[in-house]
């Protein structure tokens, strides 16, 4: 591709300042592109700059990520006609950019790894992955709103190594005011299997834990979306967000043959927990709704639903419930209305 000389003086500019770790000022960049400030401008509020350029004070910037990329990748992100916006292009802080991006790389990994089928331990790489992509949107959340000191603890470890605060801090934080919310609950249950529960995530509970992680999933997409302005994911790769998982929940005896019966028993309070907490709490937010049922008449004497197989029950279940019998043509079963039905009696009573 053929690159104007305005973006070859530009890389070249910005390349030595930053190994200098300089300041670059806007004069600067107008005199080096020959750019009119308009143009100048158009590049930045469409955040075509925004991976390289960061303002610290009026009309100065700080550099980065312009070592080591060609001339012809440089002119590419630059290009007005993609339109192209850098992620994190309304964020004013460097490191909220780069844990930006580690969040989004690390959500993308977690979907990779839950929706590998020969991957047996797919559940503890995506509960790992996922508490990881939410704490770093979270901390770049914070430093927009409060500040880099805002994600450290104001304590040094022995190596006088600024350490930053957990994820659950940064829930207390952000949703100090909404502490009921049910996306928070969400990542608060995924969180509490990571750090307690590890052991119990077997395959048998993918049924209920499924729901859990594809809420966590959609709720991250809103999160992400309404904080950057930016889709968490492209719409042509949309499909990588739908969590296949086993519906079907395990019998205790499978569970006692499985992993003894100690375990098999916390296994199964994991599930029968799990599942009581989303219907308790019954958003969307939480855990994806299952309200697939099989029913062979509305009401039974009482007054309750007569229910033949639902979702939690496997596909087995489903397929138990369904009534292989052809349905006849009534005019053929009952040939006879009232009237002519009577009569029929009638003459074979005579």
């Amino acid at each position: 591709m053929e690159v104007p000389q305005s973006h070859k003086n530009l890389l070249n500019l910005l390349q030595k300042k930053e190994a200098k770790g300089e300041l670059i000022s806007k004069v600067e960049i107008l005199e080096s592109t020959e750019w009119k400030e308009s143009t100048f401008t158009t590049y930045w509020n469409k955040g075509q700059l925004s991976d390289f350029l960061n303002e610290v004070k009026n009309g100065y910037f700080q550099i980065s990520n312009s070592v080591g990329i060609s001339v012809e990748e440089f002119s590419q992100i630059l290009s007005q006609s993609k339109h192209r916006k850098g992620l994190g292009n309304n964020c004013q802080s460097r490191l909220a950019k780069a844990l930006l991006r580690k969040s989004r790389d690390n959500m993308l990994l977690a979907l990779e790894l839950y929706n590998r089928p020969s991957l047996e331990n797919r559940m503890d790489s995506f509960v790992l992955c996922f508490c990881i992509a939410w704490e770093q949107l979270l901390k770049a959340i914070l430093i927009e709103q409060e500040g880099e000191e805002s994600i450290f603890r104001k304590s040094r470890n022995t190596k006088n190594i600024r350490e930053t605060i957990s994820l659950r801090d940064c829930l207390d934080k952000l949703y100090a005011s909404d502490p009921d919310n049910a996306a928070r609950k969400n990542i608060d249950r995924i969180v509490f299997y990571r750090d307690k529960a590890v052991h119990l995530l077997m395959p048998e509970v993918q049924g209920i834990m499924s729901r859990v992680f594809q809420s966590g999933i959609l709720n991250y997409s809103t999160k992400f979306q309404d904080f950057t302005k930016q889709p968490f994911i492209s719409p042509t790769q949309s499909g990588m967000m739908s969590l296949v998982g086993d519906l079907k929940n395990p019998s205790i005896a499978a569970l006692h043959s499985n992993y003894g019966k100690e375990i098999g028993e916390e296994v199964s309070s994991l599930i029968n927990d799990l599942t009581e907490e989303a219907n308790n709490i019954d958003d969307i937010k939480f855990a994806i709704p299952l309200n697939v049922r099989l029913v062979f008449a509305r009401n039974d004497g009482q007054g309750n639903m007569i229910t033949l197989a639902r979702a939690e029950e496997g596909i087995e279940g489903l397929q138990k419930a369904i009534i292989l019998e052809k349905p006849t043509e009534r005019d053929k079963t009952h040939p006879y209305k009232e009237t002519t039905a009577i009569i029929e009696a009638l003459l074979d009573s005579q």
